[in-house]
């Protein structure tokens, strides 16, 4: 049985180096745009990969950064009525994408300074820790990525 379970792990880890020998082959516009995104407080290069993956490397199909997020399904709504709030959650867009980014966001909120991490802070009192990463998402890592 230990000797099953290790060749399956021996298979895994070589699938794992095919796949980084074929991203590493891809063209010098996408490379380019994997360190860029990696340029982002908690985002590091799998997570890099996942976002060109699930977003594309032509941004053109999305008319502007807030196009993108809505379709990722990280922008935040306002569902009011009467002064009563109604609750809401982000059920549609991307689950792959949506994972991906809020990962992120809690890994740039464990950095040591930045931006990031500050906004994270102020908007935890107001809105809690899940709704802050969500509404940090939504704010800040569409300006990263040039949609045009």
């Amino acid at each position: 049985m230990l000797r099953v379970i290790k060749e399956s792990i021996t298979d895994k880890e070589r699938l794992m180096q095919r796949l980084k020998n074929k991203l590493m082959s891809l063209p010098n516009s996408i490379q380019w745009k994997l360190e860029l995104l990696q340029t982002i407080p908690g985002v590091a290069y799998d997570s890099a990969v996942s976002i060109i993956s699930e977003i594309g490397a032509d941004m053109k199909q999305f008319s502007s950064e807030q196009h993108l997020s809505s379709w990722a399904g990280m922008s935040p709504g306002n569902n009011e009525s009467g002064g009563k709030k109604k609750s809401t959650t982000t059920i549609h867009g991307n689950k792959q994408l949506q994972s991906t980014l809020v990962e992120s966001a809690w890994g740039a909120t464990r950095k040591k300074d930045g931006y990031l991490k500050r906004k994270y802070q102020s908007l935890v009192p107001r809105r809690g820790k899940k709704k802050a990463i969500v509404a940090r998402c939504a704010q800040n890592y569409h300006c990263f990525i040039p949609c045009h």
